[in-house]
């Protein structure tokens, strides 16, 4: 916890640094107040849908192993625990979703961390793939720079590492989905592999990692064996993400600087980089760091006339009235639920030891 948090602060005072020192906090506050309260709006009910779609994933997937879970159940569970994820320093939100799932619903502790885990795979899956596309099929704009005498150019770079990295990744997710046996007895061989090289005892660590890992996976790819259960996660996951194309278009057309400006692929573009940018240690909220991948996305792909303050306005309006709508629903679960901090603190011990 202590690495994280210096992590975490390195990294937000970076990121903080790198989007607020060259805009003009007066042209910012003045971007800020162009909103309009109608794509704020938008930005609600859109937000509201996905998260409605994702209680539903996940009732299909704890239907597996608790076939009489409600889906008003799993809704208030997803409310809680996405809240907690946003808001609990590393990422300890993570743990809650289990702990919440057995209290609320009965489902057992091991299950819970299946449906979890399995949700993870899913939209990393979709991400890479969202990612693959638009960085192989949009024209990106030409951005280069000098570094001793070698120019680089960031979009031929990020479609290589599309080729290089991201299509090689999104094959094994795919591998491990349709062949989950044979493709984790492949990842396991690798990183066994990878083991025998590393000293001592960090090559048993590393080891017994990928076995705890094959044990997951496992129990996590049962939960949608289903032909049809698998054929429903898979349809939702793909709404609930097209949705977000929508959100930022929605949210770019109410600044007048923005308006037109953001296509439902770009839009998508923003998101998996956002999502991808967010995954690094961070401080509770994604401070910074969330604001830090939009105005990244939004260089790469060419957005706005002048990319460094619309970026920065546009992040700041989607990440913290988001942040806002979705705690709103938390804070009605945990009044009429009756959940407070310190139970919620007790479910992440319980998880943690688990």
């Amino acid at each position: 916890m202590r690495l994280h948090t210096a992590l975490a602060l390195g990294v937000a005072a970076l990121f903080g640094w790198w989007v607020f020192q060259a805009v003009p906090l007066g042209q910012l506050a003045d971007t800020l107040q162009t909103v309009s309260f109608s794509a704020l709006a938008w930005v609600a009910c859109i937000f509201l849908a996905q998260q409605a779609l994702r209680a539903w994933r996940q009732q299909i997937l704890v239907q597996a192993v608790k076939p009489e879970t409600t889906y008003r159940g799993n809704l208030s569970v997803l409310c809680m625990s996405f809240f907690c994820i946003n808001s609990f320093p590393a990422r300890l939100g993570e743990l809650v979703r289990p702990a919440l799932l057995l209290e609320k619903e009965n489902v057992p502790l091991g299950a819970g961390f299946s449906v979890v885990f399995m949700e993870r795979i899913l939209d990393l899956m979709v991400a890479l793939g969202v990612l693959l596309v638009v960085l192989v099929q949009l024209d990106l704009p030409s951005t280069s720079v000098s570094v001793n005498g070698v120019l680089i150019d960031f979009p031929a770079l990020a479609q290589a590492a599309a080729l290089g990295v991201v299509l090689p990744v999104f094959s094994l997710l795919l591998f491990l989905a349709f062949a989950p046996k044979k493709g984790l007895a492949f990842v396991q061989a690798g990183i066994r592999l990878f083991a025998r090289i590393l000293p001592g005892k960090l090559g048993e660590r590393v080891g017994a990692v990928a076995q705890r890992f094959g044990k997951s996976f496992l129990q996590g790819i049962a939960v949608v064996r289903q032909p049809v259960r698998l054929a429903k996660v898979l349809a939702i996951t793909a709404v609930a993400w097209g949705g977000t194309g929508f959100l930022y278009v929605q949210l770019a057309n109410g600044f007048p600087a923005l308006a037109g400006q953001v296509s439902w692929a770009q839009g998508m573009g923003i998101l998996v980089i956002t999502m991808l940018g967010t995954a690094i240690p961070a401080l509770p909220g994604f401070a910074a760091v969330y604001e830090g991948a939009v105005v990244a996305a939004f260089m790469l792909l060419g957005i706005g006339e002048h990319p460094e303050v619309d970026a920065l306005a546009f992040a700041l309006v989607v990440h913290w009235w988001i942040y806002a709508v979705q705690s709103s629903t938390a804070f009605y679960y945990f009044f009429r639920e009756g959940v407070s901090v310190s139970k919620l603190r007790a479910a992440t011990r319980r998880s943690q030891s688990a």
